[in-house]
């Protein structure tokens, strides 16, 4: 059997204000709700952005409006999709002035971005979340390396997290990448997962995470497909 596809955009979540309220007209009442609720109006308007363009790049690929597509939030656990006959697994990061979307229509996935904060004290960070050999990587690298390796850790290990349903930070030391190299298989429990690490913009590690091989399509705007890798 052909690997499963998983298409992967990375997009800007600064918009003019006509394109706002163009995205805003394809939220629903309740996720106008939980928008009310992030006290940070620079926050809440990134978040519109990126729930809006999920509609739409769901929207897309089902064939229907962005406004129609069913999108269910558990209490806990990722948001999934909750339309008869339609199987579509995708999964949705967003962080500063970007963002990150994968879907695929036969594998689980888990997608990750983070801007990468050069105030945050990684080495502390490590010893709390990651495993004592990632700890230990860390805290021997110059802090430059250091850095870039946390975040490119932290993503993928978020990304194996989130295509899994979701989890707590605590959780991340539960993903075990010390010992993975370049184009492994990452076992968890009797599912096998492949990492990719994701081109992002400057000043970002992304990562996503795809239930087995797969082969990844790279977008950088919408309505242009991009090229592949994997």
């Amino acid at each position: 059997m052909d690997k499963p596809c998983v298409d992967v955009w990375t997009l800007p979540l600064v918009v003019s204000p006509c394109d706002a309220d163009a995205f805003a007209a394809a939220l629903t009442a309740q996720e106008e709700e939980l928008l009310g609720r992030i006290a940070s109006a620079p926050r809440r308007e990134r978040t519109r952005v990126a729930w809006a363009t999920r509609r739409a790049l769901l929207g897309r690929a089902l064939g229907c409006a962005p406004a129609d597509v069913v999108i269910v939030r558990p209490p806990r656990g990722a948001p999934t999709l909750d339309m008869p006959g339609q199987a579509l697994h995708f999964s949705l990061s967003h962080s500063a002035d970007a963002m990150l979307f994968a879907l695929s229509a036969r594998a689980r996935v888990g997608a990750d971005i983070e801007w990468i904060d050069d105030q945050v004290r990684v080495d502390r960070l490590a010893r709390r979340f990651f495993s004592t050999d990632e700890a230990g990587e860390i805290a021997s690298l110059e802090p430059l390396q250091a850095r870039g390796r946390f975040f490119r850790l932290w993503t993928r290990k978020e990304a194996v997290l989130k295509a899994l349903g979701g989890g707590v930070p605590s959780r991340l030391r539960t993903v075990p990448l010390a010992t993975l190299r370049e184009r492994d298989l990452l076992a968890i429990g009797d599912t096998a997962w492949s990492l990719h690490d994701v081109p992002a913009p400057a000043g970002y590690a992304a990562a996503v995470a795809v239930e087995g091989e797969a082969v990844v399509r790279i977008h950088r705007q919408i309505d242009v497909p991009g090229d592949e890798t994997g």
